[in-house]
């Protein structure tokens, strides 16, 4: 499941959700992809903790 909320796991274990991006360094990593059928696309990233 998707979060962009900060949210409790476990018992102290806590995922932080979605950050922004804010500054002019932090972009997506173009050769980092996804398939999604038969064609690759850039990962978003939307969600990296599951």
């Amino acid at each position: 499941k998707l979060n962009k909320e900060f949210e409790e796991v476990e018992k102290g274990i806590f995922l932080t959700g979605e950050v922004p991006r804010r500054t002019s360094f932090e972009t997506l990593d173009p050769q980092l992809k996804c398939k999604i059928g038969n064609e690759y696309i850039v990962d978003s990233f939307a969600d990296d903790s599951k």
